[in-house]
Order: structure tokens, then C-alpha cells, then sequence
């Protein structure tokens, strides 16, 4: 388990890639609206990826998004607000549920 937190304010930063895991759960401690990450890309590598609600939530810097695996769930406005992310690749799912708004805006 990831919190968010462990991304934010990192300004020169650009890419995060978390590769060859079997679960990944990017958590969203205080289960509010966070300070927006500053990565462009974000990739996630693992059997079953875990986002918590709000966990990107208005990161406008964000601008591509992979997820390869098995299960993918997303929490409830995770991605929303993200206005620059133009790329989402989802690979070798079998799996995929998207919380209300996983993606608004």
C-alpha cells in the first residue's frame, strides 16, 4: 500500500512507474481531497491495482495513465478533474470497476 501523499509536491518529478507486483493499492489516507500530484505519467505493473477515492484528483499535470494486470478497481473520483490527461491504457485486464466519477471532467 501507497499513500498518495508519497507523490505530491514532488515538482521535478514528471513519471511514476511501479512494475512487477502482484497488488498495488494507492490509498488515499484522509479520504478527502488531496494536493494534486505533479507526475505526467503514472504506470502501474501488477496482478490487481487498487486506486482509493480522490487519490488524483484534479492533478493537472497528469497527461497518461497505464494499468497492466489482471483487476483494476478505481475508486470514486479518482481521475476527475485531471483536464491535461489525454492517454489512459488499460492492458490485459480481465477485470475493471470504476467508482461514480472515476473519470468527470
Amino acid at each position: 500500500m501507497i499513500s498518495i501523499d508519497a507523490f505530491n509536491w514532488c515538482n521535478p518529478m514528471t513519471e511514476v512507474k511501479l512494475k512487477s507486483l502482484s497488488s498495488v493499492t494507492i490509498l488515499n489516507n484522509k479520504n478527502s481531497l488531496l494536493s494534486p500530484m505533479k507526475a505526467q505519467s503514472f504506470e502501474v505493473i501488477g496482478n490487481q491495482v487498487n486506486f482509493d477515492k480522490n487519490c488524483f484528483y484534479s492533478s493537472k499535470e497528469l497527461q497518461s495513465l497505464k494499468i497492466e494486470g489482471d483487476e483494476l478497481n478505481v475508486g470514486d473520483s479518482c481521475f476527475s478533474d485531471c483536464t491535461n490527461l489525454t492517454s489512459v491504457s488499460f492492458d490485459r485486464l480481465t477485470k475493471i470497476k470504476f467508482g461514480l466519477c472515476a473519470f468527470y471532467n
